[in-house]
């Protein structure tokens, strides 16, 4: 029952920002926040436990500046599989640093390559939000873009 509360609400706020985000975007100072909602293939690189990983990601908030619009700050849900060890999964949100050679914002499918540095955590493990906070990971990772919504 708590999983699926849980559930529950982390669609109800998916769903919440995906409106504000089709309505609504800020500027202020040349920093700009949107809510992309971008789906890609990730995989990711763990230096601290040579770990690899590949998965899923769906961006739902990019902060950007218009001094530098191919840099990106971005907070995600991630989905992924480690491949050489130990075969864990890794579900939680995901805040990256990264870089994108396009800057089209074109809806549909896409192929767009970006790369970066990922916090990640993985809240089915961590129940608790200090949990969650404390148990991160640090990533490199590399995006292929599937679609834009």
């Amino acid at each position: 029952m708590k999983k699926a509360f849980i559930g529950l609400a982390l669609l109800m706020w998916f769903i919440g920002v995906h409106a504000i985000g089709n309505a609504y975007a800020q500027e202020a100072e040349g920093f700009k926040l949107t809510f992309p909602q971008e789906t890609a293939v990730t995989a990711f690189w763990f230096p601290s436990s040579g770990v690899y990983a590949g998965g899923i990601a769906h961006t739902f908030i990019r902060v950007t500046h218009g001094a530098v619009p191919k840099v990106f700050f971005d907070g995600d849900i991630t989905i992924a599989k480690e491949f050489n060890n130990g075969s864990d999964t890794l579900a939680g949100l995901g805040v990256k640093v990264g870089y994108k050679p396009s800057a089209t914002d074109k809806a549909g499918f896409a192929f767009e390559p970006s790369i970066g540095v990922a916090l990640l955590n993985n809240f089915l493990t961590d129940k608790t939000l200090a949990g969650i906070v404390k148990n991160h990971k640090v990533a490199i990772y590399g995006n292929v873009l599937l679609y834009r919504w």
